[in-house]
């Protein structure tokens, strides 16, 4: 009796972590200025028709590093095409809402 219950607590965590993972209020709390950017992901999770990039993040125009690692959130099969981790996520920020508009 004891470990069904901790089996469904072991569940319930790992479904409450994942939702957190695509929630697309995300894109608004990655803290950077408007511009495009570039990441190397070191993290991804896809859920349906969500997915959940994380990791250092350099400024397109520029070139150079933010120094900041982020995590942005897509949605549909064009922002989250294809399968496994992108070696790139290219995105834009605008009124500090982060879009994925390509993987590659």
């Amino acid at each position: 009796m004891i470990g069904i219950i901790i089996a469904i607590v072991v569940i319930a965590f790992g479904v409450k972590v994942a939702s957190d993972a695509i929630d697309p209020a995300k894109n608004s709390q990655t803290g950077l200025v408007d511009g495009t950017y570039v990441m190397d992901p070191n993290t991804s999770l896809r859920i349906n028709d969500r997915c959940s990039f994380g990791g250092p993040v350099a400024d397109v125009s520029t070139g150079q590093s933010t120094g900041e690692s982020v995590t942005v959130v897509g949605d549909g099969p064009t922002q989250c095409a294809g399968s496994g981790t992108p070696d790139q996520v290219l995105f834009t920020v605008a009124g500090g809402v982060a879009t994925i508009n390509a993987l590659q």
